[in-house]
């Protein structure tokens, strides 16, 4: 593990789950991964999702913390 730690925006979580290489790479040795609550609404919102995407989406939050609005996490 790196250390490094991450909290991914919306436009990073399509990014990833499109495969971006770069992205991939420097997360897989990242120690923690994390999105906020309201990026995990703001993909769920998009238009026209897929149950591909849905399911893709669905494996990687098994991976990730999801960050709440709770001012204590």
């Amino acid at each position: 593990m790196s250390g490094e730690r991450y909290l991914l925006d919306t436009n990073a979580i399509i990014g990833l789950l499109r495969g971006s290489d770069p992205l991939l790479k420097r997360l897989k040795t990242a120690e923690w991964v994390g999105i906020s609550i309201l990026s995990q609404i703001e993909f769920l919102a998009f238009p026209n999702l897929s149950e591909q995407d849905k399911e893709y989406f669905s494996s990687f939050l098994a991976r990730t913390d999801v960050v709440g609005l709770d001012r204590s996490q």
